[in-house]
């Protein structure tokens, strides 16, 4: 009876997606790439051709084992990678930027099937090799995306219980275990998750905080903010910079009072610019959002 059981649910799993054998890691069949540059992005990095960047990602898949490009599968999935940037005016011949990716994989054919995302803010100065950047960047998103596809059956409440110390009723988890945890739950950009989330960001682990902070900016839940703010404290300035991004993609006006300080009272130079380009960011989306409440409550009222 459960060997049936388990054959039937192989079954209705997505073909492509992720299959069903024991004991064995699956492959992440693609069927289409998909490229998009932010406008300022490919202003501030003209030199950088979309078309390089989607042979670049069409190279980086056939070089992962776990990924496979499979144009004529129509059960594969559509991958689309998002590149956006802080570029740094400077007078210095090797101006230090950052480069922030959002990777998307989804099964077109079924828009209910669930969306998995992976994130990655990686440094940039004028003269690196673009190809060796953009890798490095797309490792990061393939590793959280693909430990989600690996984890499709675990729910949201389990990988939070695998992050709380000690886990209830188990023994604790490993420490590979709970970055996979928080790598699926950023993934899925589960806001639920945003609150335990921000006890590993705080906590005595650096290398979980560092995934912690990479979710957190991936689910975009300003709830976060304050977590974030009192882990960027004291930081040196790279690390002040993600936490920049994270703000950045929260958004909010609490985000753009924190944003505001870092640009006009950071001791580091780069860290106020970084600051203030994603202030502007966070303040234009304000002013988005209240347009569109003032131009529905003006349509509301000529109705009435």
């Amino acid at each position: 009876r459960v060997l049936n059981a388990l054959v039937a649910f192989c079954l209705f799993l997505p073909l492509g997606f992720i299959g069903c054998s024991q004991n064995k890691s699956e492959v992440v069949q693609v069927r289409k790439v998909l490229i998009d540059i932010h406008p300022q992005f490919q202003k501030s990095f003209a030199q950088i051709k979309k078309e390089d960047l989607r042979e670049f990602l069409l190279q980086s898949i056939e070089y992962h084992k776990k990924w496979q490009f499979t144009p004529d599968n129509s059960n594969a999935m559509v991958l689309r990678a998002t590149l956006d940037g802080v570029h740094r005016s400077t007078a210095r011949k090797r101006g230090k930027h950052l480069w922030i990716l959002t990777v998307d994989l989804q099964n077109r054919a079924n828009v209910n099937e669930q969306r998995f995302s992976g994130y990655a803010a990686v440094p940039y100065e004028d003269g690196d090799d673009v190809k060796d950047t953009f890798d490095t960047a797309l490792a990061q998103g393939f590793e959280q995306i693909y430990s989600a596809v690996q984890a499709v059956h675990e729910t949201n409440d389990s990988l939070v219980a695998w992050l709380r110390t000690p886990v209830n009723g188990q023994k604790n988890i490993s420490p590979a275990q709970k970055k996979m945890a928080i790598q699926v739950l950023g993934s899925r950009k589960s806001k639920e998750a945003t609150g335990v989330l921000q006890q590993v960001l705080l906590g005595a682990e650096p290398a979980l905080a560092k995934e912690a902070l990479s979710a957190l900016t991936l689910i975009g839940d300003p709830a976060g903010l304050d977590a974030v703010f009192d882990y960027a404290e004291r930081k040196p300035a790279p690390i002040r910079k993600k936490a920049i991004v994270a703000a950045q993609l929260m958004g909010g006006k609490y985000a753009a009072a924190w944003l505001f300080t870092m640009s006009t009272g950071h001791e580091d130079p780069s860290v106020r610019q970084f600051a203030e380009l994603a202030l502007m960011k966070v303040e234009a989306r304000l002013n988005n959002a209240h347009q569109k409440w003032r131009r529905f409550f003006l349509v509301k009222t000529y109705k009435n």
